[in-house]
């Protein structure tokens, strides 16, 4: 059994190695600093998870490579547990405009202040309204800085995608007739939580998986049903995503077809996602052996995209869609997730998560083998 004690944290030193790389990037962008105040943001550039709030908590990286941190002053005491004893804070009292304070800060630099693009849109109306130096839209340094993983963050997330494949293991082996999708969705909590982790699967039963993000209808399990669970898990910050599709009881030939026609399309994207290739390669390629699978070319029954980006988020900047020509680049980090639905009848998944590599994609854990047995 996998857990989470097999594994440790990102460290404090890669953590100064994004400020740095950040504080290069700003520099050369002409910006006096960058505001990082979205959770997963905040996450990456100092390991402190936090919450979207009224208050402005963030984290701000100088041109000058300067770090600085801003709260609530009642709030100095817990954030100096997060950011660290010796971490520079600047706190503001309920009186106070943070967003002035900030803008002192970085007076004595040139150029606008960057901000962020997961903090929300009142925040960078302040900024834009009330900062001396005007604000700009920066979203550019966290989607180029996070979209490549270091060999740490791919450790984790192999790590995570291991566990979660587990998780689900073990739920399914619980599977019996009558039981309900919510009670296999806790089975697969609990074998998350046996492993140390935090993690949840999203559970579809028969003719409710031909809904690819579910339905409200009450489900209970019954032979010749597919088993479709979407899962994930949080290991040290970094999500796993996969889909698995099993048949309680035996296959039938509709479901064996189309099981094949998906492993063919997982394997045709993990080979098209290739570094120097287009982001919509990987879906072309899927989509291409589907079509001839006579599920259709386009959206009639592969109904989304190929793929999303994945690490502290689940579902994260770049995305694998047709038409996206952002460049592939070595371990960028995906999901690969085609899927072939009929309203009414049937819905099947498969989905894990893969590193760019030069000859194309790697999954980070095992697939699913059949119908059968994951």
């Amino acid at each position: 059994m996998t857990k989470k004690e097999d594994f440790t944290p990102v460290g404090r030193a890669e953590y100064k190695r994004r400020q740095a790389k950040a504080a290069r990037m700003i520099r050369e962008m002409g910006f006096s600093g960058f505001v990082a105040a979205g959770p997963s943001n905040q996450a990456y550039f100092t390991g402190a998870r936090g919450g979207y709030s009224d208050r402005l908590y963030a984290t701000v990286i100088a041109a000058d490579g300067e770090v600085f941190h801003v709260c609530p002053a009642f709030e100095e005491g817990r954030m100096r547990e997060q950011w660290g004893s010796d971490a520079d804070i600047v706190t503001w009292q309920e009186d106070e405009d943070p967003v002035k304070l900030i803008s002192h800060r970085l007076s004595g630099l040139k150029g606008p202040v960057g901000i962020e693009d997961t903090m929300p849109l009142w925040y960078f109306s302040a900024f834009n309204a009330r900062c001396r130096q005007g604000a700009v839209d920066a979203s550019c340094v966290t989607r180029v800085l996070r979209s490549i993983k270091s060999k740490k963050e791919l450790e984790l997330l192999e790590g995570s995608n291991r566990i979660i494949g587990e998780a689900v293991k073990a739920a399914f082996e619980t599977a019996r007739e009558g039981m309900t999708n919510l009670e296999m969705s806790e089975a697969v909590k609990e074998a998350c939580q046996e492993r140390g982790v935090r993690g949840s699967g999203f559970v579809l039963f028969g003719e409710a998986a031909s809904f690819p993000h579910g339905t409200k209808l009450p489900q209970k399990l019954k032979k010749g049903d597919i088993m479709l669970c979407d899962a994930g898990c949080d290991l040290y910050g970094y999500i796993s995503d996969i889909t698995r599709s099993v048949v309680f009881g035996t296959p039938n030939r509709k479901q064996k077809e189309i099981f094949k026609i998906l492993r063919e399309a997982q394997d045709a994207a993990r080979e098209a996602a290739k570094a120097g290739n287009e982001l919509g390669a990987p879906d072309l390629a899927a989509r291409k052996v589907i079509g001839k699978g006579g599920y259709g070319y386009d959206y009639e029954n592969f109904t989304h995209r190929l793929g999303h980006g994945i690490g502290l988020d689940g579902h994260e900047w770049p995305y694998l869609c047709r038409g996206k020509n952002v460049v592939l680049k070595k371990n960028m980090t995906f999901s690969n997730e085609p899927g072939i639905y009929i309203p009414g009848v049937l819905g099947m998944r498969l989905e894990d998560c893969m590193h760019i590599g030069e000859k194309g994609g790697e999954f980070f854990a095992s697939r699913q083998k059949s119908l059968e047995e994951i």
